[in-house]
């Protein structure tokens, strides 16, 4: 079983968020282009750095695993993401619900999904959000 990595649209929100993946060098990280492939082309940021062009539009973004992203909002943000069965239908929908820890205030989205995995994606965009920079 492999880990999920976040969508591009997830990856550029925490990149805007601030999220940068501490995961040692050694160990393989992955990324997404400017374009939104996932460990795609850099021919363009390299050309573009080696001519001492502006490269901003060319740079990369971290793509972490759902994990590793949802553990930086609990950690570093007070943000939680719960993902629950429901037990009352049959094709195993799931439900997010998404609260900051910081407000004992009901919970501020909820969804329902037929994967868990489309349920901590959904949950991971919307706690983002409640990031103030």
């Amino acid at each position: 079983m492999t880990e999920e990595i976040v969508t591009f649209k997830t990856a550029k929100l925490a990149k805007e968020k601030e999220f940068a993946n501490k995961t040692p060098h050694k160990l393989r990280r992955d990324y997404y282009n400017h374009l939104g492939g996932l460990n795609g082309d850099v021919t363009e940021y390299v050309k573009a750095y080696v001519a001492k062009e502006k490269t901003e539009k060319y740079n990369t973004i971290d793509a972490p695993t759902q994990s590793l992203l949802q553990k930086w909002l609990r950690e570093k943000h007070e943000i939680h993401i719960e993902i629950i069965p429901d037990e009352s239908d049959p094709k195993s929908i799931w439900h997010t619900i998404v609260y900051p820890l910081f407000c004992l205030a009901e919970p501020s989205f909820e969804g329902a999904f037929v994967t868990y995995e489309e349920a901590l994606e959904e949950g991971l965009q919307e706690a983002l959000k409640f990031i103030e920079l």
